[in-house]
């Protein structure tokens, strides 16, 4: 009665996992749960098979096991997040070893000598927490973590970005004459094969995405849901488990809540009878994989595509080109947003003109004898606030577009230029929707890879840089913006791939279009960020640029060396609050090889980029505007909700500002980045305090500000 009792309440606990179970063994598994019951090893063995170089599990000779008659426990090695992983690799001590193993990576090690022995351990050790400045037991893990090797230990304590070669080059030269002679010898002798770092990097961008693992679940927090991803590998049993399409077995995770933890298992039962030396099969493929995607994500589990699948790699290049160049079949007229709205003050004088808004900008810097600000949204003229409103009055404005995540939210933009203007438009960077075009990635990668082995080849030059790196964009809530940190910068297509086990929605962009950047100075990137307003009237749209000012921010220095790091999604993205004009002495500065500007003047980077670039800068505006204004065209003319709602076109009764962020490539050709609806203004208004007036003088056609003014500020795409 208590087990039943135990095992109604086990059962009630965890039903919605359960799901995935027959029902007979809910309380075998009960069981196997309370009593942490390993037992696999009864009925199943791991082989090596020589040719295939991977560890496999087979049913033992003598065993048989029916359909549904039993299920097993698989414990997890290792859980962690792919970001982190080089870093838990590099400090947990033994963790690499073991991983290593789990994925059938064996090194020669002929060559390796004996571990040094205790008193010259010792030795080792004193001479790692003197050089680089560490405790005993720091100084111990680096060493066992790169076979005593006292320079590499050294290195991996010391080196940081920072560091020049010429200080490494010393510090080494400084060592070496330490180390006793012995000592020396004995080094000398050690195997030379990859390093720690090396091993770490093939770990991380090949060999972990065979075998890792994703589920997902949900908690409250702070009243909200958040949905909680965690990426796992299986122990030694789980890990033998092979792939096939026909399998006899299910193995899914599973959360254990043992009454005051949950522990994390994985599953795995028949779903077949298995014979004695059959070897146990599981689908590694997502249950909601189209059949045209699978070819592509088994590349996932291959090391080189390229040279082991030949011939499916040149099937989705060509794929690829072929959606490339679809022609595009729009049942749409192409609309654009063209129109003129004269500036002219009315020959009476008007009332004041009320406003209602809940940005606190709003009501500090708009400032005119013209304007009173009213608390009653009904009494207003202009609504000028940040959310929506669900009912207002005709003759009221309101300073937001239904509809309008058509182009601030990434992955609408995309689909929607994509759409208007087919899949090889060059408004954004080359980019797919993860979800619907993971097939078409994969092809565009595969071409792109191909190219840059032909260029190596051909020029004999193995250091050619490799200008494969993608981003990953996570979509996240109604505007669908992520933070930078939240985004993966790779150039490995296994973990691209693989990315798309999470179910989020992504956008994959390629770094830079495969470009290099316009650097200002020759070396600190930098992101240009205009300003658009979209206003209706009667007769349709019209779309003015902010002509008289916008905004430069300047990154840290770039390195194409370091895509992979924290560091340098902040190179490409960031973006600094604070927003002023910068001293020469600034300008000059440097500290730590990262340049402390946060902002320059427009006007230095058109003198810059004329300069270097013997051009002038109107004829790169003039592209730029033709982009922005192709991209509001497609959002009038594509219907929802890849575009604007009909209401949009027929009320004159929103206007909206948008921060429409540029880079510029070294070819001089611009690509839009991102673009934003901002409210309130934004950092223009920081140093440009007539801003907002402008906008609404123009929003008004002229009733607010002066009409010289706004003339002079806007300019109509």
């Amino acid at each position: 009665m208590a087990v039943s009792s135990e095992v109604n309440q086990f059962v009630t606990f965890h039903k919605h996992q359960l799901q995935s179970v027959p029902e007979s063994l809910w309380e075998k598994l009960y069981k196997k749960l309370k009593n942490q019951d390993f037992n696999s090893g009864e009925l199943f063995e791991i082989k090596y098979d020589e040719e295939k170089k991977e560890r496999i599990l087979y049913l033992k000779e003598g065993c048989c096991l029916e359909a549904g008659s039993d299920i097993f426990l698989v414990d997890h090695s290792w859980t962690t997040h792919p970001e982190n992983a080089s870093g838990e690799l590099l400090n947990t001590s033994g963790l690499l070893k073991r991983m290593e193993a789990l994925f059938n990576i064996n090194y020669n090690e002929e060559e390796d000598v004996n571990d040094p022995e205790k008193e010259l351990k010792e030795e080792f050790i004193k001479l790692v927490m003197e050089q680089a400045s560490v405790n005993e037991e720091k100084a111990k893990d680096a060493l066992e973590r790169h076979n005593y090797e006292v320079i590499n230990a050294i290195d991996e304590l010391t080196t940081t970005e920072e560091y020049s070669s010429d200080v490494m080059e010393g510090l080494k030269e400084t060592i070496a004459s330490q180390v006793p002679t012995d000592v020396k010898e004995k080094d000398e002798k050690k195997y030379h094969g990859p390093t720690v770092k090396e091993r770490i990097d093939r770990i991380v961008k090949y060999d972990m995405w065979k075998y890792i693992n994703v589920y997902q679940y949900t908690v409250l927090n702070d009243g909200e849901e958040e949905n909680i991803i965690t990426w796992y590998f299986f122990d030694e049993v789980g890990n033998a488990i092979q792939h096939s399409t026909d399998p006899n077995v299910v193995c899914i995770p599973f959360i254990f809540n043992n009454g005051s933890e949950n522990v994390e298992y994985s599953l795995f039962y028949p779903i077949k009878n298995i014979s004695s030396g059959e070897i146990i099969t599981r689908n590694k493929l997502p249950v909601d994989l189209k059949e045209h995607e699978k070819e592509a994500y088994l590349l996932s589990y291959v090391d080189n595509p390229l040279e082991e699948k030949p011939e499916e790699c040149e099937k989705l290049c060509e794929n690829v080109k072929t959606w490339k160049n679809e022609k595009v079949n729009n049942d749409f007229e192409i609309k654009t947003p063209d129109v003129i709205s004269l500036l002219g003050k009315p020959n009476e004088e008007i009332p004041k003109i009320k406003i209602y808004t809940d940005l606190i900008s709003i009501s500090f810097y708009l400032k005119d004898s013209h304007i009173e600000f009213v608390k009653d949204i009904k009494d207003a003229d202009i609504i000028w606030i940040a959310g929506e409103v669900e009912q207002f009055k005709n003759n009221q404005k309101l300073s937001r577009f239904p509809n309008q995540l058509c182009v601030t939210n990434p992955l609408y933009l995309k689909l929607m230029l994509s759409k208007v203007y087919g899949h090889n438009n060059d408004i954004m960077c080359e980019s797919y929707d993860m979800t619907t075009e993971m097939t078409e990635f994969v092809g565009s990668y595969l071409t792109n890879a191909k190219m840059i082995e032909e260029e190596k080849k051909n020029k004999k030059d193995k250091t050619i840089d490799n200008n494969n790196f993608w981003i990953l964009k996570p979509i996240f809530g109604n505007n669908g913006n992520s933070r930078p940190s939240q985004w993966i910068i790779t150039d490995s297509l296994q973990k691209i791939i693989r990315q798309h086990d999470t179910k989020l929605n992504m956008l994959i962009e390629r770094f830079d279009n495969g470009k290099k950047p316009l650097l200002y100075n020759d070396n600190i990137k930098c992101q240009i960020r205009f300003f658009a307003l979209l206003d209706s009237s009667i007769d349709g749209l019209s779309l003015y640029v902010y002509d008289e000012n916008y905004i430069v921010y300047l990154a840290k220095e770039f390195w194409n060396d370091r895509l992979s790091n924290i560091y340098n999604k902040e190179t490409h993205f960031v973006k600094y609050k604070k927003l002023r004009e910068t001293t020469e002495a600034e300008e000059k500065a440097k500290s730590d090889n990262i340049n402390p500007l946060p902002f320059i003047h427009h006007t230095k980077l058109e003198s810059f980029i004329e300069k270097r670039y013997n051009c002038q800068w109107n004829d790169i505006k003039s592209k730029i505007y033709s982009k922005i204004k192709a991209v509001f065209s497609a959002a009038m003319s594509s219907p929802e909700p890849l575009g604007f709602s009909e209401i949009c076109l027929t009320l004159p009764s929103f206007f909206s500002l948008f921060a429409v962020d540029v880079e510029i490539y070294d070819d001089l050709t611009p690509y839009i980045v991102n673009i934003e609806y901002i409210p309130d203004g934004g950092p223009m208004i920081n140093f440009d305090r007539d801003f907002l007036l402008k906008v609404v003088g123009r929003a008004t056609n002229g009733i607010l500000g002066n009409i010289n003014d706004i003339e002079k500020a806007f300019v109509q795409l």
